[in-house]
């Protein structure tokens, strides 16, 4: 029940409005983290929506190649879709694309784009990668298309 102000009482006490001030930075506060868990997994999603299209892409390629072969999927810079897209997910995890070379294992924190004449084998790593300790998701010519929490060999055309 609501009191009627007497003469000279005017709006509300320093005290009132400390806690008014308190419930909203609490509010703004639980928003922020929930937001920040969202951003992560469409970083996420992104990655495995470039990785399903580069193999898409590289099925392509070796349908088209002559003889049919996978090598060259991995380019990035003649045109080839699928490197393309393997290039494009590693910018959605770190903004900035790695020369992709056969002979090279992967990183915790870089993408690696492996391809032969037989088979080819892409990882890129997920938002919760950390140092050391390796979250990424991986897809191959065999149809692999999984996280996996190791790097991706030297000379290593399936997901490991």
């Amino acid at each position: 029940m609501m009191r009627a102000a007497r003469t000279g009482e005017r709006g509300f006490t320093l005290m009132e409005l400390l806690v008014v001030i308190a419930i909203i930075g609490l509010l703004a506060a639980i928003v922020l983290v929930s937001l920040s868990s969202s951003r992560s997994k469409g970083v996420d999603s992104n990655i495995k929506a470039n990785l399903k299209n580069a193999t898409a892409q590289a099925q392509l390629f070796n349908d088209l190649a002559t003889p049919n072969s996978f090598e060259g999927v991995c380019d990035t810079v003649s045109g080839i879709a699928a490197g393309r897209q393997v290039a494009a997910a590693e910018r959605t995890y770190r903004s900035a694309v790695s020369t992709y070379a056969d002979g090279t294992a992967s990183a915790w924190n870089t993408a690696q784009c492996h391809d032969t004449t037989d088979a080819w084998a892409a990882i890129v790593p997920l938002s919760a990668s950390a140092s050391g300790a390796v979250d990424a998701w991986c897809v191959d010519s065999a149809g692999a298309s999984r996280r996996v929490t190791a790097v991706l060999g030297a000379h290593s055309y399936s997901c490991p």
